[in-house]
């Protein structure tokens, strides 16, 4: 071959790579503007509303609306305020639907819970709600906070033949039935399993509520099943209660398909929920907390709640999960197939995968590409792109994450172990955390040149940091990125970003230290430190690398075959 022309075709393929490196940043970028277009103007119109909303309120001195539990206990509604060191007060926690108009009459904590992932309007704040909302839903108990003039409006429009989608949905307070409003519904629920309409003429479908993620979250929650024990029975399960609060619901099998309220908001708080009898296993109660948390934040999180809501009003509505973009950058492509399979094997879609080969040659990628044409049979993006070796890793970072338009941004690496439920677990954290970003603090660790797995830093779980979390776990929020970028450095820029995030006011938060495991090989490390960094302090919890004792098996209703 002439060296000329092979220097010359090399060029070509460099300045080529350029061109289409530059072409999908402006495609990204063109989305990225159109995106944030369409939301601030559905964001605007939503300020104004409750700017309008606040100073009605304002001029007839009304106190702020509280929501009560059940025993009619005040629960102040939760605010967005930036928690100080040692609290937990979360922030940005929902992931809404607002392309969706929907006005309210309720009063129970788990049903508004459901409604505000939509953004709702509540009746009595602005005459014009009827007409305007794409769905309308009332609980017959809260019907009598509202003026009688409004709640004959109501009837009247529930009458009408061509009108939006209403349904009447029963909470768990005294209701009152409303014979017009019942024979007009489109749809009639129910929280209550066993549930019926108060005039025995309707049999409404069950709709388990949701919960507020404020309050209902694993933060803080530590294990420990010492000292004294009480059994509760409670609507056909077993809890166990100890000195500090409840330890574990037991025997609940039977509850799991139609749950009641109670038992959704202790799952989500972390309370581990067991089918049976109580495992007695080291860690036995954290892999239970971790599992009905999933269970309760996959299942009955107030936008999933709200969609399926949705769907049986026959309201459509887009997904309202997050996309998230898994990112790549290796400069080993032989592990290039490992880290796909284990991103295609995540339990979280939207996923998107962009991968950055660095400093690989022209073979190199050709097999790369081989390998996700391959592997890609799911219909999940994946974007490849090259940088040269001169290129620092933060400056491909960036490069690599402005070619999507993802909200999350997963980092993850080629020689790592990630669970099924990893990019899950790391976005219900986003959302009950309100945090910049989540990843391990607790991290297990397995160091090949000693053949045993460690678990470093125990105690750093479901807590804020005042640190960083393992760079390879970690899961930012776009809007973060956009404000503090990976630096252009060759080594720490999970540390020097980190350190960013925590300069722009922003909080990291370390979820549970299930499924990841950081793996050191015995070489071929960007940071050079022995094994004993690894070992020093670390608990040994087994022989060898055994990827599924860091994962954490679903917890399933009866007869699910999943």
């Amino acid at each position: 071959m002439n060296p000329a022309m092979s220097s010359r075709d090399r060029r070509i393929d460099e300045l080529e790579q350029l061109l289409r490196d530059e072409r999908a940043r402006r495609a990204a970028a063109e989305r990225r503007a159109s995106d944030q277009a369409d939301k601030a103007v559905t964001w605007r119109e939503r300020a104004e509303e409750r700017a309008d909303r606040i100073e009605r309120l304002l001029a007839e001195r009304r106190p702020r609306r509280r929501r009560r539990s059940r025993g009619g206990t005040p629960i102040p509604v939760a605010t967005s305020r930036r928690a100080t060191s040692g609290e937990a007060v979360p922030t940005r926690t929902s992931f809404s639907l607002p392309s969706i108009s929907v006005a309210t009459a309720t009063r129970t904590p788990g049903i508004e819970a459901t409604l505000d992932a939509l953004a709702p309007t509540p009746l009595g704040e602005d005459r014009n709600t009827l007409a305007s909302a794409d769905l309308v839903v009332v609980e017959p108990a809260a019907l009598a906070t509202l003026p009688t003039d409004l709640v004959t409006a109501l009837r009247e429009w529930a009458a009408l033949p061509a009108r939006q989608p209403l349904v009447v949905w029963y909470g768990d307070g005294p209701d009152t039935a409303d014979s017009d409003l019942l024979a007009s519904a489109d749809l009639v629920l129910t929280i209550d399993p066993g549930g019926a309409a108060p005039d025995g003429d309707h049999t409404p479908s069950f709709l388990a509520a949701s919960f507020d993620r404020a309050r209902h979250n694993p933060i803080g929650r530590r294990f420990d099943a010492g000292g004294e024990r009480e059994e509760v029975a409670r609507d056909g399960v077993r809890l166990l209660n100890g000195s500090a609060g409840p330890i574990a619901v037991i025997e609940a099998e039977a509850c799991l398909d139609t749950p009641p309220p109670w038992l959704v908001t202790m799952a989500a708080s972390g309370i581990p929920v067991c089918p049976g009898a109580l495992d007695a296993a080291p860690d036995a109660l954290a892999r239970a907390g971790t599992a009905a948390r999933r269970w309760a934040y996959r299942e009955h999180a107030p936008e999933v709640r709200a969609r399926h809501l949705l769907d049986l009003a026959g309201v459509a509505a887009p997904d309202p999960r997050p996309a998230v973009a898994a990112v790549l950058i290796t400069m080993r492509p032989h592990r290039l197939e490992q880290a796909l399979i284990g991103v295609l094997g995540q339990t979280y879609r939207p996923v998107e995968v962009v991968i950055g080969l660095h400093g690989a040659d022209n073979g190199a990628a050709t097999e790369a590409a081989r390998v996700i044409d391959r592997l890609a049979v799911e219909s999940i993006p994946v974007t490849l792109l090259r940088f040269s070796e001169e290129r620092s890793l933060g400056e491909c970072l960036n490069n690599a994450i402005a070619t999507t338009g993802a909200e999350i941004i997963a980092k993850i690496d080629d020689d790592d172990v990630y669970g099924a439920a990893h990019l899950e677990d790391g976005v219900h954290a986003l959302g009950y955390s309100g945090a910049g970003v989540v990843g391990k603090g607790a991290q297990f660790t397995y160091v090949e040149s000693e053949d045993v797995t460690v678990l470093r830093r125990a105690r750093e779980e479901e807590s804020f940091l005042g640190g960083s979390v393992t760079g390879a776990s970690m899961l930012i929020r776009r809007a973060i990125w956009e404000q503090v970028r990976f630096p252009h450095r060759p080594r720490q820029v999970d540390t020097l970003f980190g350190r960013g995030v925590r300069r722009a006011g922003e909080r990291i938060y370390a979820n549970s230290r299930w499924e990841f495991c950081y793996v050191r090989l015995a070489g071929g490390h960007t940071w050079s430190t022995g094994p004993e960094s690894f070992l020093s302090g670390a608990d040994v919890q087994w022989s060898g690398l055994v990827p599924s004792r860091v994962a954490v098996p679903d917890l399933r209703p009866p007869g699910d075959g999943r």
